[in-house]
């Protein structure tokens, strides 16, 4: 039994006895039918008549009582609430540079070049050839720190309800070799040192300059912070 609404008279409406059929009041108006084998009937709470008709074609269209089917947007649209939200909430500049660079630029050309369009085309697959450009183009860490800007547009996408799973969370990282940082050598320490004593004297501290820099590098090569 498909949806259907009706006027469900108050005793004090003049047009009671008219039945069910009768729509010009301002009486509540219920809904009565089925929509993925679920039955209903009850209030709509609602007594605009166009305003019930909406309500209903949205449960129609998600094919569940009480659900009204989101408008999801393309993929190039949901980039452009990406960078929206972005601006929102005062990232820095040279973050939202990066999103563009990453998510705007080059993940989009990649989607128009595999003829991905909607969001539930990307799937973890998608996501898998995506990494594995970026690979070829970075280095292992900085493919996978740009990884991270395509997860978080990702999981903005899930979050906005636009998505049912993040594919990205199935994709695993690239990984590298971090070369170690090495101690200067002493020979290296010394010419610091030899450079400290031909330091411009000029300014507020004058030959000042010169010993400041000085006591600079060797509070860093003793104390054991790296310089």
């Amino acid at each position: 039994m498909p949806l259907c609404i009706y006027r469900r008279h108050t005793r004090d409406c003049p047009h009671a006895k008219k039945g069910r059929r009768w729509t010009r009041c301002s009486c509540p108006i219920w809904v009565q039918g089925s929509v993925g084998g679920e039955y209903v009937r009850e209030s709509l709470n609602l007594t605009t008549w166009g305003a019930a008709q909406e309500k209903v074609r949205g449960w129609e269209a998600s094919g569940q009582i009480g659900v009204v089917r989101q408008d999801i947007p393309t993929i190039k649209e949901a980039v452009e609430k990406h960078l929206a939200d972005a601006g929102g909430r005062n990232l820095k500049p040279e973050s939202i540079k990066k999103i563009r660079d990453i998510v705007e630029r080059r993940f989009l050309e990649y989607c128009g070049r595999e003829g991905y369009r909607v969001l539930k085309q990307l799937d973890v697959d998608a996501v898998r050839e995506f990494r594995n450009e970026l690979v070829k183009d970075y280095s292992a860490n900085s493919a996978r720190k740009r990884l991270e800007y395509l997860r978080a547009f990702l999981r903005f996408c899930q979050q906005s309800g636009w998505m049912v799973s993040d594919p990205s969370r199935l994709v695993k990282s690239p990984r590298g070799q971090e070369s170690p940082t090495l101690p200067f050598a002493q020979a290296e320490i010394d010419a610091m040192l030899k450079a400290a004593e031909s330091f411009n004297a000029k300014g507020r501290f004058k030959d000042g300059n010169r010993r400041r820099i000085r006591a600079m590098v060797l509070l860093l090569r003793y104390s054991g912070l790296r310089i």
